[in-house]
């Protein structure tokens, strides 16, 4: 009988598909490997530490990220040491993660061999190590989406974890009396940020968890009635939060996102219904924003075209800026005072709050070049072609196609705003990014124990 589920059910059979199947093992040769459930833990336990430092102010400031950046390395360090990955399997991760320590590489040479404005600023020390963290999250990552249905676990963690974050934070900022923290002085709508200090980075890691929600929730399809009411009830809340922010690339992001999520739904009559519970979420979650957030909500909208002009002017700025040191730019940390010495009249009254270029490309390019830029592009074509292949094999409910959809969410908000310029933010990518290329590699070896072509459904 279960034979005949999986058969009329595949999206259940490729979301639960085994971890790669790497070489007959000799007895005892894989006691002191992290099994399924040691697995869970650790994909349950980054992603609760991930969560807790977006909840901690995305860890923003040096102490912060340095001892963030502290625990990426010893996780990652476990991490390695308890999947212990076979030779087979290294030779499969290493040349994309070898792509994703080529930036880091170029950052030493620029600081080694660059002009003196390189290490002005002195932040080159802490900005190298979180980003040093990154790539851990990133190697820990990929190990563990090489195992089981990581992808999958990945995505409930982080809906569960994430929704207990902007549910629980809620209540306790609101209770505190600090509903508002948008800093954007007196007469700017009201906008709420859950327990971070900009709205629009808030929106953006909502964005990211009710994308999560949503996967949960289609792919639940034998949750009790209760279970499923909450689900839908948390997934009514955060979008609600969403528009509370007022982060319109948060509001735009999710729903193209959340187009493309439900274009792959399966099409089993129990889906449909799913579909139908979603969009009842989404219409009510509307109905209720548009009730009680409309002034600020439509006063955000009506600002778009003016806040439009506002950010083409500095990145066209900072484009001009990049230019003048292309190859090693103008060291690591060094926006701030760059921003500061290039104020005029015309935009001190906007930029001077500026803490960073709204434009994760032209923040790496002023800070360590163009030349850096086009190594981090490097990496995403590697990490874009391992994706895609997954992509076309159009398996409904796959995780790495959610996963890229969340990844997509962060590089919205990022192009326009300044959600990757927060540690905790571009921490929760780089390690959704490893799971994502950990799954899209995964790969099923026949028992003469010779690396093969990934199957086809």
């Amino acid at each position: 009988m279960a034979a005949a589920e999986v058969s009329r059910n595949p999206a259940r059979m490729e979301r639960n598909a085994p971890g790669p199947i790497l070489h007959a093992p000799r007895p005892g040769l894989l006691r002191a490997r992290a099994g399924p459930r040691e697995v869970w833990f650790w994909i349950g336990g980054i992603c609760a530490l991930l969560v807790l430092e977006i909840a901690l102010n995305g860890t923003n400031g040096y102490a912060a990220g340095s001892l963030a950046t502290i625990v990426h390395l010893a996780l990652g360090l476990a991490v390695v040491v308890r999947v212990r990955a076979r030779p087979e399997e290294w030779r499969l991760l290493g040349p994309r993660l070898a792509w994703a320590g080529a930036p880091l590489a170029w950052l030493v040479l620029a600081y080694a061999l660059g002009p003196n404005q390189v290490r002005a600023s002195g932040a080159f020390g802490p900005e190298f190590t979180i980003r040093l963290g990154f790539l851990a999250l990133l190697v820990a990552g990929a190990l563990l989406g090489l195992r089981g249905d990581s992808g999958a676990k990945a995505l409930s963690s982080l809906a569960v974890i994430g929704a207990l974050w902007a549910l629980a934070g809620s209540v306790m900022t609101w209770l505190s009396g600090s509903a508002d923290r948008s800093g954007e002085g007196a007469g700017t709508p009201h906008r709420f940020a859950v327990t971070l200090d900009n709205p629009n980075v808030a929106g953006a890691a909502l964005a990211m968890i009710a994308l999560a929600c949503l996967d949960h929730y289609l792919t639940r399809t034998r949750t009790a009635p209760v279970r499923r009411v909450v689900q839908g009830a948390a997934l009514f809340a955060i979008l609600v939060l969403i528009v509370c922010t007022g982060s319109r690339a948060a509001m735009i992001a999710f729903a193209l996102a959340a187009v493309v999520r439900l274009r792959f739904a399966p099409n089993s009559l129990a889906d449909r219904d799913q579909v139908l519970g979603y969009a009842a979420v989404v219409l009510a979650a509307l109905a209720v924003s548009a009730a009680v957030m409309s002034p600020a909500f439509l006063a955000r909208f009506a600002d778009l075209t003016s806040d439009l002009h506002v950010r083409i002017d500095a990145w066209l700025l900072y484009a001009g800026l990049s230019v003048e040191h292309p190859v090693f730019g103008f060291g690591l940390g060094s926006f701030r005072a760059v921003n500061t010495a290039h104020l005029t009249p015309a935009n001190a009254e906007v930029m001077w709050r500026f803490g960073a270029a709204h434009n994760f490309v032209l923040q790496a390019a002023l800070e360590a070049g163009w030349l850096y830029v086009l190594l981090l592009l490097a990496w995403a074509a590697t990490f874009g072609r391992a994706i895609s292949r997954r992509w076309q094999r159009r398996a409904p409910d796959d995780p790495v196609r959610t996963i890229a959809l969340v990844l997509a969410i962060a590089l919205v908000c990022g192009w326009v705003d300044i959600a990757l310029d927060v540690p905790a933010i571009a921490s929760l990518c780089a390690w959704l990014a490893g799971i994502a290329l950990g799954n899209a590699l995964r790969v099923a070896v026949p028992r003469r124990g010779s690396l093969a072509d990934e199957a086809r459904p």
